[in-house]
């Protein structure tokens, strides 16, 4: 209780001459006629009587910050003249108190306890909301016990006994996020599987190990990163931190997304190719879209399914292939796939593949080989010639005939 105020339970119409107030037959405070206040040493926390208000006959007890300790009877007595006015009140003093004390970690268990005397039952609130007994809570005459504790039970706990309320805070530490957490990675990328404690303990040691499929792995942080991602990183993560001997623990899938090309990542012109976008870890519960290469001009092609066929890779496939990944809350992943594509080479005779282009190419061959047949017989005339000028030709001494040269 902050704060609590003992009425006299009487008020004059006269001014009051001077007022005491006792507890447990022990002064606490003493106030004058001139308004001057007399506190006692061993009064345990800050009590007074307004000066203003004592004035007008109230000389009412004012506590603040009181504590078990302030509980008992409390005796006014104010005089006035020669009359004088006594009342007596009791006060109870309602305190909460866990246990054990501290930050509390997930799965542990605390006991809350109510003190206070009263006749009447006590009822438990949590957030202002009544606490019904179940397997998690607990009641008995004055305690609550609060098993398996969650973040759920992080808050205030107050205990209402004839009207007046006692609270106390529980923190409870636990790891932040879901108890169960699905990360999709593509290979190459880098992952960070968190296991981060919602609030940092003052006291006691902190250990932290983590398993992948059952394996323990060298890791003593509350976070792992694995940088790059492979294939064979996808499975089930699980994370333990054990505090005051009561472990919090996290599960994380990592789903590792792929792509599995038919063949090489240089594809010939012309040839087929089939590229399959998978999910290592995976559940099938995901759907894939397939989109192409940004055009110089058109629409980008779009195909969905796991399985992306080619049948006649052409020049215009070659560029950056999309595969993206849509799970049960929308896109949970991308991956992109390069395609090279090798232009393929024309030979000469591919090119006159119909007859009429044929039949030309054939003429065109037909002119040329007489063309040179016909320059070679001309040049073999004109050599023949040239050898028959110049032959000499010899005539008989007896004969009439003179030497002639040809």
């Amino acid at each position: 209780m902050s704060m609590g105020q003992l009425d006299r339970g009487h008020r004059s119409k006269y001014p009051a001459g001077s007022v005491s107030w006792r507890s447990n037959n022990k002064p606490v405070v003493r106030m004058n006629r001139n308004g001057m206040l007399f506190r006692s040493r061993g009064v345990s926390s800050q009590a007074s009587v307004y000066p203003s208000l004592f004035e007008l006959g109230d000389f009412s007890l004012h506590l603040e910050n009181v504590g078990k300790q302030d509980s008992g009877r409390y005796q006014a007595l104010a005089q006035y003249g020669d009359s004088k006015q006594e009342c007596i009140v009791q006060l109870r003093i309602i305190h909460v108190t866990q246990s054990p004390l501290g930050v509390l970690p997930e799965n542990s268990s605390v006991t809350l306890t109510c003190s206070g005397e009263s006749s009447h039952p006590l009822r438990w609130l949590h957030g202002g909301n009544p606490v019904l007994p179940s397997n998690r809570f607990l009641k008995s005459q004055n305690t609550l016990t609060i098993q398996g504790l969650t973040q759920a039970d992080r808050g205030k706990w107050s205990c209402e006994l004839d009207g007046a309320k006692a609270s106390v805070q529980l923190t409870v530490l636990g790891i932040s996020g879901p108890a169960f957490l699905s990360l999709y990675r593509a290979v190459g990328a880098q992952a960070e599987l968190p296991c981060t404690l919602n609030e940092t303990p003052k006291e006691g040691l902190l250990s932290v190990q983590w398993h992948h499929n059952s394996m323990l792995l060298d890791q003593k942080t509350q976070g792992l990163t694995i940088n790059p991602v492979n294939s064979e990183d996808a499975g089930i993560y699980r994370c333990d931190i054990t505090y005051k001997g009561h472990v919090m623990r996290r599960h994380i899938q990592l789903k590792v997304i792929q792509v599995y090309p038919s063949g090489p990542s240089l594809v010939k012109e012309g040839s087929a190719l089939q590229l399959l976008c998978n999910v290592s870890g995976s559940d099938n519960e995901e759907t894939y879209v397939w989109t192409g290469p940004d055009p110089a001009g058109g629409r980008r092609y779009k195909q969905h399914g796991a399985v992306l066929n080619l049948p006649a890779v052409q020049t215009g496939d070659m560029g950056v292939w999309n595969c993206s990944v849509y799970g049960k809350q929308g896109l949970v992943g991308q991956l992109q796939y390069i395609l090279y594509v090798h232009a393929a080479q024309v030979s000469v005779f591919a090119a006159f593949s119909s007859w009429p282009v044929y039949v030309t190419f054939l003429l065109i061959i037909l002119l040329v080989l007489g063309l040179i047949s016909a320059i070679s017989w001309h040049n073999r005339r004109r050599r023949l010639l040239h050898l028959l000028a110049r032959t000499t030709i010899d005539v008989p001494s007896g004969s009439s005939l003179k030497k002639v040269e040809v």
